[in-house]
C-alpha cells in the first residue's frame, strides 16, 4: 500500500455469530483490529475461526479505531498450519 502499512500478525480474540457477524484480533503490536466475513481473504474460512488462531492481515485506522483487512488464517489452535500441515516447533 502507498500509505505505509505493512501486514502483521495476530491471534482472533473474539468471534460472534449473532445477529451480526463480526470478530477481533489482538495484534502483534498491541492493538485490537476489529474485522467482519467480507474483510477475509478467504470467506469461507470464516465459519472456523475460533479464538487463539493466527492470522496475517493489513492493518487499516478508521475514525472508529483500526479495522482488520485482507485477513488469512495461519495456525489454527491445534497447531495445524491453514494448508493442514503440522506446525513444527523449533527448540
Amino acid at each position: 500500500m502507498s500509505d505505509g502499512f505493512r501486514r502483521i500478525r495476530g491471534k482472533i480474540k473474539l468471534v460472534k455469530f449473532d445477529q451480526k457477524i463480526f470478530g477481533v484480533i489482538d495484534g502483534d503490536d498491541g492493538r485490537d483490529y476489529f474485522f467482519i466475513p467480507s474483510l477475509m481473504l478467504h470467506k469461507q474460512t470464516y465459519w472456523r475461526l475460533e479464538p487463539g488462531f493466527t492470522v496475517e492481515f493489513m492493518p487499516l485506522p478508521t475514525d472508529h479505531g483500526f479495522r482488520a483487512s485482507e485477513i488469512t488464517v495461519l495456525w489454527t489452535v491445534t497447531g495445524t498450519h491453514a494448508n493442514g500441515e503440522e506446525k513444527r516447533v523449533e527448540q
